[in-house]
């Protein structure tokens, strides 16, 4: 899947993430976030040829809404690894690990449980929500956090990519988050219970 995502043109990739975001800002849960809301991004890699939610969460952020982005932190195993950090502007952002552009140190945290709408990228998806990631297990440890720890409220996970990452049955594993919506370039699915 990685392959078939890097065989796509820097131009293509352009494209397609201009489709993508103008679909992700169609979709109820991330065009109704009011102002105040707060929605956790993520930077693309461009290396990886990862589509890129940019210009929907610019949108969202003159709409009044919160944008943050995960921030990989050190921690005791009591937190997740992903932290998210309010950044307001891409001089915020800095060289990070695995070649991902994250906020800096002193770009203020945001408590997991305050992210109303997460934006989250992955190698493959399926139409039920079922997402594979890279490997790392970054998003499915904070999402489960955050389903924990929100007191009861729920926070709506949105699977961002490409269509050509679509597949009739994501190999995702138990501890794999679920997604609520897969949204790409030609589509975006509400999947199951979803918000």
């Amino acid at each position: 899947m990685a392959e078939r995502r890097q065989r796509l043109a820097a131009a293509e990739v352009k494209r397609l993430s201009v489709l993508a975001s103008a679909r992700l800002a169609e979709v109820p849960p991330f065009a109704g976030a009011a102002a105040g809301a707060t929605i956790a991004g993520f930077v693309a890699i461009d290396a990886k040829g990862e589509a890129d939610p940019a210009a929907a969460l610019a949108a969202a952020r003159l709409r009044g809404a919160v944008v943050v982005y995960p921030r990989i932190a050190a921690t005791d195993g009591k937190a997740p690894r992903l932290r998210f950090h309010r950044a307001d502007s891409a001089g915020d952002l800095v060289p990070g690990p695995y070649g991902v552009r994250q906020p800096a140190p002193s770009c203020p945290e945001l408590p997991l449980e305050r992210i109303d709408v997460m934006l989250m990228p992955g190698l493959a998806f399926d139409l039920t929500g079922r997402r594979l990631g890279l490997g790392g297990g970054y998003y499915d440890e904070a999402t489960a956090w955050l389903r924990r720890s929100a007191g009861g409220a729920r926070a709506v996970l949105i699977g961002f990519g490409f269509d050509v990452q679509i597949v009739p049955r994501c190999p995702a594993g138990g501890g794999d988050a679920v997604v609520d919506w897969v949204v790409t370039d030609q589509r975006a699915t509400r999947c199951g219970g979803a918000p």
